[in-house]
């Protein structure tokens, strides 16, 4: 029995004059979750339906009532729209067979039918209309290159007549069309004594099945002027492997057999005899010039395949950073579903476009010795975590596992190449991902080898997938090869990958190889798998990272700690990592094993006060064991965090309502994991830790702001000079919403005017553009400045993607370089960073009464003094009624009111940075959440007091305002 595919709802139109089977099969179809479109009786009426509704799939009753019936019906929607259909009858005759057989249907239904034969049938009829659509797509890619490709190819059967040929063939046939050669031989173009060699040899591949390749002779045109061609000649097998006939191409090489017959003349020459050297003097000074001027032309070749690179770069980048700036400022504005699921689509593709452009230009930086790898401080675990997550989607997608793990002596603090590191990880992990339907994807990292200054270390990335043959592991590593040539149209992707990824591990003095059926996967679900090696040698840094080493600063000596998950090796992990920090963890594989965990602890009196739950496993889910856990008396106060591989829609946005403090997805960084925990146990109030943790929870909540706010921080007057009119528009947007205000210019020559009549704080200028391009434009703008003695920033634009561009553009005057696709943090970091301020209004603040951080206030506002103050008289106009409405939930025991009101207060105080008043908010929170209303009223009394200090800073600091 085939099942329907969760993640497809295939759209179905009925066309059925029987109501009585039209809602059974209405019933049916839904019940194996289709979409039903619309129930018509009239074929007529069907046709027209078709064209709106564009179903996946027509289910036709043959026999209908009015003018046409189903066949009738079936033919025009096959000839006009091209929609699957599959006929309903019940008994039919033969001559009504014969016509709907002539209306190429997708299946035949027999009434009456059972449940899997009518599922059967629409999947097979979906499936097998898509991959219809998809040969004739590949066919038209097919003769594309036949139509374009200059090189002569052509397809013959066995007594070599022309079966196909392409259009450079045709050509050197001096056929207009190339058809006309089909049914052909040679004999029909040239003499029987120019034909015969070729002829032979294509009989005896026929014969022999041996391929002839690289072959240079020689081949006489129609018109008469002898080529030479490069051929190579294959057998031509059907699908049972039987010989068929011959292929082949042909390369025009005549220049380069001429230069070579004349080298081999002036050899010879040279030869003959020693008498003649010096007569033959001046022969040779004239060769040697020729090869000094070949030289130079091939010197001058190298650097005109290196600007062309670059101005590759530039041509391409500038439409893509178009594309994908634009699309996402659309999705930040106020879309339908609709619209938003288009402009995400368009985004998706843009993003995989740039990809595949960037491996392209990423190679041909490589092949032309253009590719430099950076030696700068990096965080290992911070780095390849990243990477990792940008990979979240697509493990989401295939509902895999993905683990990293990294051993406790490799060092986190590392010099080397961040970038490409994280560009080879992508790859690697990127295809295990890829290839593997089932089980997990284990990202290990160990060390080999080292001392104080130097490590090498290990990368291997083991998958459960198809795993990839012994004669295919070498040929994977080249340029534009996969390990099935079919797996191209399945999985994508350019081949590309793997070769930069080698080329890169090179260049960083380590070796990428691979092993499959994989030796860590020892038999696991999925399938024999493949595990990716690399190696390389990086310095270890004495700088220390700014994010805090993996470590408990933090004492959680023998906290215990449930770890429920159904997949070992991420229980095997997450065992470590607490272990490591001086927990004491309990593993459980699935829901039911935790329950008894939980059930032996509490009849032992053994607390435990933290659960680490999976959120997909088999049985029992995460949400459901939550919840059960949640019904033990002794559990309402445990904390629990989620850990899940996949979105979990819906469940996710609403895991506070399972009484669960955290949700994560995997994979999940150490750095992650520890400060989720620690901020958990803080908000569940574990312990004596509540002090520091508060602190560390502070520190990392102030560091967040200030990368909140880390756009653009003053007002800016800016000229930008951008030819290109969707980039100059997404710059224009990036900026403007921000408050600034922009006069945009097409060319360098225009911003020269601008320049000299208007005052701006700083320039963006393009470096490519008409007329007079950036580095030009500014050299002019330097000039002007020399007479005046004034220096205005100028940040270059550019696409360049080529070693030395940025130098380039500094050497001209620039201040600095941003490339595209620009990035609006990036964008907004380098205008930050030219120091252009404004005098900014400050408050004058009253004496401290309150414990108020009005700091933390204003950073909440983006440092707004007007919409501090109008956020302010709101709040102390709502007060009174907050607080009347809060004791009196607490005199009458509403737990349910007090969690959800003190809730509301702790957000709104939370917006003035009043800590202590926010403090015993969430202490009242607490209490109601979990019924402990034993010390509510003490607890109101404290924020009653708390909060009347907090109105009299506040109407004090009014009142100066008001007196500004």
């Amino acid at each position: 029995m085939i099942k329907a595919k969760s993640a497809e709802k295939y759209r179905i139109l009925i066309v059925e004059d029987e109501q009585a089977i039209a809602k059974k099969l209405r019933y049916e179809l839904e019940k194996f979750g289709y979409e039903v479109l619309e129930i018509m009786a009239l074929a007529e009426s069907a046709v027209i339906a078709a064209e709106g509704l564009k179903p996946d799939l027509i289910l036709m009753d043959i026999k209908l009532k009015g003018q046409m019936d189903g066949i009738d019906a079936a033919m025009q929607i096959n000839a006009m729209l091209n929609y699957p259909v599959v006929f309903l009858s019940a008994m039919v005759d033969d001559e009504t067979l014969t016509r709907a057989q002539q209306a190429e249907p997708y299946g035949f239904l027999h009434k009456p039918w059972d449940p899997d034969t009518l599922r059967t049938t629409i999947e097979m009829a979906v499936h097998r209309h898509r991959k219809d659509a998809e040969f004739q797509r590949d066919r038209q890619l097919l003769y594309a290159l036949l139509e374009t490709i200059p090189d002569h190819i052509y397809f013959k059967d066995r007594n070599s007549r022309y079966i196909r040929v392409n259009r450079a063939q045709a050509d050197f046939l001096k056929l207009g069309d190339p058809k006309a050669a089909v049914g052909k031989q040679d004999y029909d173009f040239f003499s029987k004594e120019d034909v015969k060699p070729a002829f032979d040899l294509e009989q005896k591949i026929v014969k022999t099945g041996d391929p002839v390749i690289g072959l240079v002779q020689k081949e006489k045109s129609p018109d008469g002027p002898i080529r030479w061609a490069s051929i190579t000649k294959m057998a031509l097998h059907d699908n049972d492997g039987k010989i068929i006939g011959t292929y082949g191409i042909s390369r025009d090489i005549t220049d380069q057999k001429v230069a070579e017959e004349e080298l081999k003349q002036y050899a010879k020459d040279l030869e003959v005899t020693k008498s003649q050297l010096e007569e033959n003097a001046d022969r040779l000074s004239h060769l040697v010039k020729e090869l000094n001027q070949a030289k130079n032309v091939a010197e001058e070749a190298a650097k005109t395949k290196s600007e062309f690179l670059a101005n590759m770069s530039h041509e391409i980048r500038t439409p893509m950073n178009g594309i994908i700036g634009m699309t996402e400022l659309a999705l930040d504005t106020n879309l339908s579903e609709e619209q938003q699921e288009y402009l995400s689509a368009v985004k998706s593709s843009a993003d995989a476009l740039l990809t595949l452009i960037n491996d392209i230009l990423d190679f041909s930086k490589i092949d032309a010795g253009k590719l430099e790898i950076e030696n700068i401080h990096f965080n290992l675990q911070n780095s390849i975590g990243d990477a990792l997550r940008t990979l979240a989607l697509k493990v989401d997608e295939k509902q895999v596992e993905l683990v990293f793990d990294v051993e406790s002596d490799v060092p986190n603090d590392l010099i080397g190449d961040p970038t490409r590191l994280r560009q080879i990880i992508f790859n690697l992990v990127g295809n295990a991902v890829k290839f593997t339907d089932e089980g997990e994807v284990v990202l290990r990292i160990k060390k080999v080898s080292g001392n104080k200054k130097m490590v090498n270390l290990l990368f291997s990335i083991t998958d459960t997938g198809i795993g990839i043959p012994d004669k295919k592991q070498k040929l994977i590593f080249d340029v534009f090869t996969q390990a099935d040539g079919s797996t191209t149209r399945q999985y994508g992707g350019t081949g590309l990958g793997l070769a930069i990824s080698k080329n890169l591990v090179s260049m960083m003095n380590g070796e990428l190889w691979v092993e499959s059926p994989a030796p860590e996967n020892s038999g696991e679900q999925g399938g024999p798998g493949s595990t990716f090696y690399f190696t390389t040698e990086l310095a270890i840094s004495t700088q220390t990272s700014q994010t805090p080493k993996i470590r408990p600063i933090v004492d959680f000596h023998n906290l215990p700690v449930l770890i429920v998950d159904d997949n070992k090796t991420n229980r095997d992990i997450l065992e470590r990592m607490t272990a490591k920090w001086g927990m004491h963890p309990t593993l459980a594989e699935d829901g039911y094993q935790a329950l008894d965990v939980i059930k032996k602890a509490n009849q032992n009196k053994e607390a435990i006060p933290l659960l680490l739950i999976d959120a997909c496993m088999p049985k029992m889910d995460g949400f459901s064991l939550a919840e059960e856990i949640r019904k033990i008396p002794e559990m309402h106060t445990v904390t629990i965090l989620m850990l899940s591989s996949a979105e979990q829609k819906g469940k996710a946005d609403k895991y506070k309502d399972f009484g669960i403090s955290s949700f994560q997805l995997k994979p999940i960084k150490q750095s992650e994991l520890y400060n989720s925990i620690v901020d958990s146990l803080y908000e569940a109030g574990f312990s004596d830790l509540q002090d520091e943790l508060k602190t560390l929870k502070e520190e990392r909540d102030r560091k967040n702001q200030q990368k909140k706010s880390s756009q653009l921080k003053y007002t800016y007057h800016i000229l930008l000079a951008e030819d290109n009119t969707i980039n100059r528009k997404l710059a224009v947007s990036l900026i403007t919403k921000n408050g600034c205000t922009i006069t945009a210019v097409n060319d360098g020559a225009q911003a020269v005017e601008a320049y000299k009549t208007d005052k701006f704080d700083m320039i963006l200028m393009d470096v490519q553009m008409p007329q007079m391009d950036g580095i030009e434009a500014t050299q002019t703008i330097r000039r002007l400045e020399s007479e005046s003695g004034t220096h205005i920033p100028i940040i270059a634009m550019t696409a360049h993607a080529m070693k030395g561009d940025k130098e380039r553009c500094l050497e001209a005057g620039m201040d600095d370089y941003i490339s595209k696709p620009i990035k609006p943090d990036e964008l907004y970091r380098i205008i930050n960073s030219q120091h252009i301020k404004k005098e900014e209004p400050s408050l004058d603040l009253p004496d401290m009464t309150a414990s108020i951080d009005m700091q933390k206030a204003l950073e909440a506002v983006d440092g707004d003094r007007e919409l501090m103050i109008e956020l302010i008289n709101m709040f102390l106009e709502e007060l009174p009624d907050t607080m009347s409405n809060l004791e009196s939930c607490v005199q009458n025991a509403n737990a349910e009111d007090i969690e959800r009101k003190s809730h509301t207060l702790k957000g709104a105080l939370g917006n003035f940075g009043a800590d202590k008043a926010v403090e015993l908010s969430f202490a009242l929170e607490k209490a109601g959440r979990f019924n402990e209303l034993k010390n509510a009223s003490d607890t109101l009394n404290a924020l009653q007091s708390e909060m009347e200090r907090v109105r009299s800073y506040f109407l004090e600091l009014l009142q100066s305002s008001n007196k500004e």
